[in-house]
């Protein structure tokens, strides 16, 4: 092939792989792998030896081990978990061609070849440089550069497949000539000497049952999309019963007191409920093999909370898409407690029906069917109980493909298209000091990002996943299994019933795991994430945004209290009042998009405006600050106390009817402001992220300060804007609120408005959020160290 042929056909790329000419690999599966005659002149190597880690990734130090009853070792500094036994698993290879050979294979139709040199055209044609590739350098890239392969030895417990890397590499051929040619090209193309720098692309190494004994040391598997099939139910019985007999941790009485080598002191001698955690109402899936099912009351019945007491329960997870066809209320109590027929339900509880009998559990919690749907006193205490319902379930019961209740969840999936592959290669190596021979076909595949779950993008789902104990999740893929303790699929990366580390390096699914996975952090910080996950996700009802997640809200209140802090939350803020500063932090939540600040605050009371739960839209709570003695540090805030309006009495973190601060800050009215920042120093106003206000002065120097301005919602950015202005003397009636400096980035604080239909010249409501910022950090501080004292309520 002539050098400008090569470099036409690279330039025809245009971009990467993954956007041109999937026609090569589209179809392919594992049924159906790519694999031809040049494909089959490629050998791997793999080299497999026993690991034992030198270095903690957690913690980035050298690792010095302890070891714990069990013969776990963990890092004595950070306390990751490393399984003393282990294997470093190693590829290497070499594909014999060359860049024009490469070529070739591409256009006589290998799919490998061709995905090889799209990742070159890609890398050679990086988004931020032009296509540079001169006929000169494309005869010396086809001449001197090979295509090698190498796999980076993995962790254990970090992924059931192994990634190998497909390297564009130099050969030490040529005269000194050809040296200074290629050093002048290497630098115009984006080539590196070392072959480090020439990764090109990388695939990740699958294997099936009857591929040799490489099956034994790479766990990948392809999906199994029949969801209700025997190996699907065998797979879940199979991790049910392990949890059951071998998983100490999930059958803690209380995660909280967990640690990180899995040890409690309230592990349960047995899979035993107490009876205060039996629901007030199940449906009972068995009648003597007949097609009806039922609803039971425990309270009433004494055996029957001692059988539920034994035999456990599961709950169901699931997405309601509207209405349901069928749910408990006044006037339908009678004909579900006499028995009837599965086929009145929606597809999805038809579905569950039939799990909850291959799993042989009788009872399932479902909460349109357990819940009287048509009473509010019934549904406050119910919704307060959704911490022991799902933490104490036996098992939970994950529908997360499903979209609606009407969908059900145990049909057949699609195959899983993949971005490259499956590429079918042979494989051979070695293992252990006995050099055992490894012999095989691996699949190298490329997969899309993991889709996002359905129920992942529901509000009151959250809650339920964290403290469930153990998750049968039925996902777009296929099924997963997921407990505190440990994690796997059918199929997928994760074939073998996998521990977990601590802190997790995996998640089976995203979104969708339990509490467990958090209890290395802080407890303000595993709020951070459940409330940032959590405002993501969709609410059909506004009014339930602070209902759905009241459960979790109640765990984490008994998270801090077993941890010895003493924990308030309050519209959902979490405080410990032995903190008094983190009250501060709890306030000084932002909306993470600025264009959710278009969105209007919906109409009704659902929380004070000093609430995230005021407003739509994914929110970011600023971190606590937990360093001590920091000069840079100071607060101008003290919140003095605080008063909640439950909207059902017993239901303390539940729906509120009002609820107010009193605050004491010092306060710089807008008013003020400009006299009060530009005495000093140029002041550059900005409007959220990046966005410049109308009062933004572009000529400014580099050196001037900034003044982010961050609105709640659009009414707030439209008050606001006024009182910039000045207009309707709104800038006498909002303040800047300083709560606290922070090293040395300046001083944060929220925006308020006075309360004029309240006619109360002492109430407030917040309007949003600012940060004064900049390298005139003196003058930043005095800005408010100067400013007037004043006790506001804020509602």
């Amino acid at each position: 092939m002539g050098a400008e042929t090569l470099t036409s056909y690279l330039e025809g790329w245009g971009v990467g792989p993954d956007q041109v000419s999937r026609k090569s690999w589209h179809g392919l599966t594992f049924q159906n792998p790519h694999s031809c005659r040049h494909c089959e002149m490629i050998k791997v190597v793999l080299t497999v030896k026993e690991y034992i880690p030198e270095y903690c990734s957690a913690c980035h130090k050298i690792l010095a081990f302890t070891t714990n009853s069990d013969g776990v070792r963990a890092c004595s500094l950070c306390g990751t978990l490393w399984v003393t036994q282990g294997t470093e698993q190693s590829f290497s290879g070499t594909a014999n061609y060359r860049l024009a050979e490469a070529v070739e294979a591409a256009l006589s139709g290998c799919a490998f070849y061709h995905w090889v040199v799209g990742c070159l055209a890609s890398r050679l044609m990086g988004k931020d440089k032009g296509f540079k590739l001169t006929p000169a350098a494309a005869e010396k890239l086809s001449q001197w550069y090979r295509f090698d392969f190498f796999g980076v030895g993995f962790q254990p417990q970090t992924s059931g497949s192994r990634t190998i890397e497909c390297l564009f590499t130099q050969d030490e051929l040529g005269n000194e000539a050809d040296s200074e040619l290629m050093e002048s090209h290497r630098k115009d193309i984006g080539l590196g000497k070392g072959p480090g720098l020439n990764r090109i692309g990388s695939l990740d190494a699958w294997t099936t049952s009857g591929t040799g004994n490489v099956s034994q040391q790479i766990e990948a598997r392809p999906y199994h999309k029949h969801v209700g099939s025997d190996v699907s139910f065998n797979f879940a019985r199979d991790c049910f019963r392990t949890c059951l007999d071998t998983h100490p941790w999930c059958r803690s009485d209380q995660i909280s007191i967990l640690d990180q080598e899995r040890t409690t002191a309230a592990i349960l001698p047995e899979e035993q409920l107490k009876i205060t955690d039996v629901p007030t109402r199940l449906i009972d899936t068995q009648h003597d093999g007949s097609n009806l099912i039922s609803l039971v009351e425990t309270a009433s019945d004494s055996v029957l909370l001692a059988h539920v007491s034994r035999s456990g329960f599961m709950a169901l997870s699931y997405c309601w898409g509207g209405d349901q066809p069928v749910k408990l209320t006044q006037a339908t109590h009678t004909s579900l407690s006499k028995g009837f027929s599965i086929s009145k339900l929606p597809q999805t509880l038809q579905d569950t029906v039939s799990v909850a009998r291959e799993m042989g559990l009788r009872y399932v919690w479902i909460d349109c069917l357990c819940i009287y749907q048509d009473s509010d006193s019934d549904k406050a205490n119910e919704i307060s109980r959704m911490a022991s319902y799902y933490g104490r379930a036996t098992l939970t019961l994950c529908a997360a493909s499903a979209r609606k209740c009407v969908d059900g969840f145990l049909r057949d999936r699609e195959d899983s298209p993949f971005a490259a592959g499956p590429f079918k290669l042979q494989c051979q190596g070695s293992a252990n000091s006995h050099h055992d021979s490894i012999e095989g076909n691996i699949y190298l595949v490329k997969e899309y990002d993991a889709p996002l779950e359905p129920i992942c993008t529901r509000a009151w789902t959250l809650q339920e996943a964290l403290l469930s104990r153990r998750i049968l999740i039925f996902g777009l893929r296929q099924l997963y299994w997921s407990c505190v303790n440990s994690y796997a699929g059918v199929g997928g990366e994760f074939t073998d019933l996998t521990d977990r580390r601590i802190p997790p390096s995996v998640n089976i699914i995203t979104n969708i795991n339990t509490i467990g996975t958090l209890i290395y952090l802080p407890v303000d910080t595993q709020w951070k994430s459940i409330v940032e996950d959590y405002t993501l996700r969709q609410l059909d009802w506004g009014s339930d945004k602070l209902l759905a997640v009241s459960a979790v809200a109640k765990h984490m209140v008994d998270v801090s209290r077993h941890r010895g802090g003493d924990a308030l939350y309050i519209a959902g803020l979490l405080v410990d009042l032995l903190e008094p500063t983190m009250w501060l932090s709890q306030l000084l939540w932002y909306p993470a998009d600025p264009s959710t600040t278009a969105r209007p605050r919906e109409p009704g009371y659902r929380a004070p405006s000093w609430s995230w739960a005021s407003i739509d839209g994914q929110i970011i709570l600023e971190a606590w600050n937990r360093r001590r003695g920091d000069t840079r540090e100071a607060y101008y805030a003290t919140v003095e106390s605080y008063e909640a309006d439950l909207a059902f009495e017993g239901a303390p973190f539940g729906a509120l009817k009002g609820a107010h601060i009193i605050l004491s800050a010092n306060m710089l009215p807008f008013c003020h402001l400009e006299d009060a920042m530009q005495s000093s120093y140029a002041c550059v106003w900005k409007w959220n992220k990046g966005d410049p206000s109308p009062w933004r002065d572009e000529n400014s120097g580099q050196d001037a300060s900034e003044l982010v301005l961050v609105p709640d919602c659009s009414q707030d950015r439209d008050a606001i804007e006024d009182a910039l202005r000045g207009e309707n003397n709104t800038n006498t009636r909002h303040f800047l609120v300083a709560f606290q400096t922070r090293g040395g980035s300046g001083v944060r604080g929220i925006i308020v408005g006075r309360c004029d239909d309240l006619n109360d010249p002492s109430s407030y409501r917040r309007k949003g959020c600012f940060h004064l910022r900049g390298p005139h950090r003196e003058e930043i501080r005095h800005v408010f160290s100067r400013a007037e004292k004043r006790t506001i309520r804020i509602v």
